[in-house]
């Protein structure tokens, strides 16, 4: 009887490693493949090329520019930026092969950008039906260009003190990125 019992835990602790073994491959194989990013098949010439978009920044408040840098970039190199600015528009229903085509590019677009958004972000871009539908609806929402943000900005400027646990460089790099966006704003500093 004890050793019946013996035999049986022994099994078990083999099942389970064994199980264990199998989980992790699968967990490794689909972190590799499902990765945030747009899948390529050799056979399909309408689909995007495969980008890894762990490293960009999520957009938030604070990070506009950055972001839109970044992800304009991947969506440049995904061959699906002439549909997120606008430049192709969706074709008619005559052409029924072009606009499946438009269809998904599009949507592998909104696959690329829409995990890059944070909780905020997301609720300004629900309604959105299409990748420059969210790409225009997130732009004037950011955009250097109000009043508002330029006061703000400027504020930010001229009041922006050294924390104690910021580096020189860093210091120097946060001020430089303040001078930019307020020379983008049109608002020259001398």
């Amino acid at each position: 009887m004890e050793e019946r019992s013996q035999v049986t835990w022994t099994q078990k602790r083999a099942r389970t490693r064994a199980f264990n073994s199998a989980f992790l491959r699968l967990i490794i194989l689909k972190s590799t493949k499902f990765n945030y990013s747009i899948f390529s098949t050799p056979a399909s010439s309408t689909m995007a090329k495969k980008f890894d978009t762990f490293h960009v920044v999520k957009l938030d408040d604070s990070n506009y520019q950055r972001w839109k840098l970044q992800v304009s970039l991947i969506l440049k190199a995904s061959e699906v930026w002439p549909i997120v600015s606008g430049a192709l528009a969706r074709p008619g229903a005559a052409d029924v092969a072009d606009r499946k085509d438009w269809d998904l590019k599009d949507i592998q677009a909104q696959a690329i950008i829409v995990p890059l958004v944070d909780k905020k972000q997301t609720n300004h871009i629900y309604t959105c039906t299409t990748i420059h539908a969210i790409w225009t609806k997130l732009e004037p929402i950011h955009s250097d260009e109000s009043s508002l943000n330029k006061q703000h900005t400027l504020s930010r400027f001229f009041n922006y003190q050294v924390g104690p646990n910021i580096s020189v460089l860093d210091a120097y790099s946060e001020k430089e990125d303040l001078a930019r966006c307020l020379n983008e704003m049109g608002i020259k500093m001398e």
